[in-house]
C-alpha cells in the first residue's frame, strides 16, 4: 500500500512523486498575459464590486414581496424580468453591439448567487437568455442582430 501524502510504499521505497509535484511540473502553465514573478489579482474590481451591490439591492428589494406568489401560482415573473433587462442583468455578457453590456460570464455567475440568494425561483429570470452565447459565439452577423438585441430589450424570451 503507498502513503498518497508521501508517495512511499510499506516497504519505504518512493513508487511515484506527490501528485501535486507532478501536476506542477507537467501541467501548469503561466497563464496568458502574466509576467514571470508577477502575481495573478483575484480580488474583484471596483465594476464588479458595484454589479454585485446592484444585483444584491435588486433581489433585495423586489423579490421578497412577491415571490411567493409566482410560486403559488406557478408563474413566470414577467415584470420582474422586465424591470432586470431595463437595468441590464440580463444578457450582461453580450456583446454591447447586440444590446448586452459586454461583460464576463464571472459578472453573470454573480449576479445569479445574488439573485438565488434571495430567491432561487426568481433568479431563474437570468435563464432567458440560455443559448445567446451559442449565437454570440458561432451565429452569423445575421442571427446575433436578429435575435440577441430582443433578449437584452425584454422583447424575447
Amino acid at each position: 500500500m503507498t502513503d498518497i501524502a508521501s508517495g512511499v510504499d510499506e516497504q519505504g521505497e518512493g513508487r511515484w512523486s506527490c501528485p501535486c509535484e507532478t501536476f506542477q511540473k507537467n501541467h501548469a502553465q503561466r497563464p496568458e498575459g502574466i509576467a514571470e514573478g508577477e502575481k495573478m489579482e483575484f480580488e474583484l474590481t471596483n465594476r464588479q464590486k458595484q454589479i454585485r451591490m446592484a444585483a444584491q439591492e435588486f433581489a433585495e428589494g423586489e423579490f421578497p414581496g412577491v415571490a411567493r406568489e409566482y410560486d403559488r401560482r406557478e408563474e413566470f415573473p414577467r415584470d420582474l424580468w422586465k424591470k432586470a433587462c431595463e437595468l441590464g442583468f440580463i444578457g450582461l455578457f453580450i456583446k454591447k453591439e447586440y444590446g448586452g453590456l459586454g461583460l464576463g460570464f464571472l459578472e453573470f455567475a454573480m449576479v445569479m448567487e445574488e439573485f438565488w440568494r434571495v430567491d432561487p425561483g426568481c433568479g431563474n429570470i437570468l435563464l432567458t437568455t440560455f443559448g445567446s452565447e451559442l449565437i454570440q459565439l458561432f451565429g452569423t452577423e445575421e442571427q446575433k442582430k436578429k435575435y440577441l438585441p430582443p433578449l437584452t430589450r425584454g422583447q424575447a424570451i
